[in-house]
């Protein structure tokens, strides 16, 4: 025999098992310029859009006409008049009393009249409706004093949820108790 060594081969070592990459192998690739440009667009386009609707969206607004009857201060029909260039929906309203104290010391408070009966399905650009109110508190009396609110719910075209108004009115009363206007708080 010679004197030579013998070689031996050497096992490699194998990668660990928690290495392994198990399930999808694709690897995640960011978003390119032009699809960031195309969001971007897009959204700028929604805001723009929005924008320019806004001026179109006004709230309705409440109004007493004059002359009143002043034998019957609360016998006021508040108009409610969309604003708005867009229709309203299912408008509906409520009438309160908040505050009201007669010339001979009687007091009410918190009195409520629900209009459930007639809704106004659609009410158009500048186009009035009567909220009758005047069904709350029946009488002849004299008032020293009074608040009224009137509360208004719709829909907006194409808005789908429901917005609410308010609108607060104090009486402006001669000294012997009549009714000469109901002003807007």
């Amino acid at each position: 025999m010679s004197g030579g060594k013998r070689k031996r081969n050497k096992a490699v070592p194998e990668a660990p098992k928690s290495a392994l990459i198990v399930g999808n192998s694709h690897s995640i690739k960011p978003l390119s310029l032009t699809k960031w440009i195309k969001r971007l667009g897009v959204l700028l386009s929604l805001l723009v859009t929005a924008s320019a609707l806004l001026p179109l969206i006004q709230r309705p607004s409440v109004q007493t006409p004059t002359p009143i009857d002043v034998l019957g201060p609360l016998s006021v029909p508040y108009e409610i008049t969309n604003e708005s260039l867009l229709p309203l929906f299912s408008l509906k309203y409520d009438c309160e009393v908040l505050d009201l104290e007669k010339i001979d010391g009687g007091k009410w408070s918190n009195i409520t009249m629900h209009r459930l009966a007639k809704d106004t399905p659609v009410l158009l650009s500048h186009q009035k409706v009567t909220a009758d109110c005047e069904r709350m508190v029946r009488g002849n009396f004299g008032i020293r004093s009074a608040d009224i609110r009137v509360s208004i719910s719709y829909f907006h075209f194409l808005w789908p949820f429901r917005w609410t108004s308010q609108y607060t009115f104090s009486a402006l009363t001669s000294p012997d108790g009549k009714v000469l206007r109901w002003l807007p708080r």
